[in-house]
């Protein structure tokens, strides 16, 4: 044989009530590896939903940033040509700045939430990264427990 058993070897061969309980224990521990397992699986699902949701919002504000700053600047393309105007009513030099000052605007508006918006999507990708590497270590180390659990349920059954 050979081999040195873990077990503790009585006359008749292992000692039946600790190998059963080695195995049970082994069982145990094998179940609350895979619910982990199982667990983080379910938390990744819900992160990858959860960032397809935040790209479709940042679709949407893009949208609606966008609708925006071309209304803005539509409107500051009207205003600025606009032969309407009568004398006396509008200081030009006043209108083009606040013409200016609409389009600056917009820009900065739209700016600031394509920044928010990648800003926050980055986040929920750092997120759903973190739980895709926990699920990782958990397979590896639900594969390490499985091997050990054949290479000790093949020692015990080369000694019976």
């Amino acid at each position: 044989m050979g081999k040195q058993s873990f077990l503790p070897v009585t006359e008749k061969g292992y000692n039946v009530i600790i190998a059963d309980e080695y195995i049970s224990a082994l069982q145990e521990e094998y179940s609350k590896i895979r619910e982990w397992g199982i667990s983080l699986a379910k938390k990744l699902e819900e992160q990858d939903a959860v960032i397809e949701k935040l790209r479709e919002e940042n679709r949407r504000l893009a949208e609606q940033n966008n609708a925006i700053y071309d209304g803005g600047r539509s409107i500051a393309r009207k205003l600025g040509a606009s032969d309407e105007v009568q004398e006396g009513e509008f200081d030009p030099e006043k209108l083009k700045e606040l013409i200016d000052e609409i389009i600056s605007s917009a820009d900065q508006i739209r700016n600031e939430a394509n920044i928010y918006a990648g800003k926050t999507i980055e986040k929920a990708q750092r997120t759903a990264e973190g739980i895709e590497t926990e699920c990782k270590k958990s397979i590896s180390e639900l594969s390490a427990v499985l091997a050990k659990m054949q290479k000790d349920i093949a020692l015990y059954s080369d000694n019976d």
